[in-house]
């Protein structure tokens, strides 16, 4: 299956939808009395759940997730409300290879920050602080993570590499240039 986010048929908010790969079944996952936007849809690594930012119509991002089949939906983050309404709150990411954390990028009002959470709402703690705005990205099997780092007012990030803990900050020069977000398989 296939998970993407578009804006629902009253063009008032925007819903997940779920589609095979050869385009049939196509599935409104939409709430609307739940969340009035979702988007930026994750799957699990067992493809069991799906994680995404939604809101209930005041802007305010938050991380929640929901079975494959729109059940069960939870909210795992709640962020203190920014203006302008929809400029900051909690923006998914991705899940860690073995399911039980999730990597998100949060705005405290300074800018965006990394951070990760366990899959069930507990235990979210900051993984970045400094300048500029970070866009959590990929979280590769080997267990880092890759995210782009926006600074002032340059058109494209710069790309760094990180562990889980904080640990082994380092910058991806070849990606200069590429935009966010960025992507990749790893041959197992």
């Amino acid at each position: 299956m296939i998970a993407f986010s578009t804006l629902q048929r009253d063009l008032e908010g925007e819903s997940i939808h779920l589609v095979t790969p050869a385009g049939k079944n196509l599935r409104d996952l939409a709430e609307p009395a739940f969340n009035a936007a979702q988007e930026g849809v994750g799957w699990s690594p067992d493809s069991r759940r799906i994680a995404y930012s939604g809101h209930s119509g005041d802007g305010n991002w938050a991380i929640w997730t929901m079975n494959r089949d729109g059940s069960d939906r939870r909210q795992l983050t709640f962020p203190t409300p920014a203006l302008p309404r929809g400029s900051g709150g909690d923006h998914i990411g991705a899940w860690s290879p073995d399911g039980k954390r999730l990597l998100y990028s949060s705005d405290n009002g300074h800018g965006f920050e990394l951070w990760v959470i366990n899959a069930d709402g507990t235990g979210a703690y900051r993984l970045t602080a400094w300048p500029g705005g970070d866009s959590a990205n990929t979280w590769l099997r080997s267990g880092q993570i890759v995210f782009a780092h926006f600074k002032g007012d340059e058109p494209m990030p710069k790309w760094y590499v990180v562990r889980p803990d904080g640990s082994r900050l380092r910058s991806l020069p070849w990606f200069a240039g590429g935009g966010d977000p960025l992507d990749w398989v790893q041959p197992r």
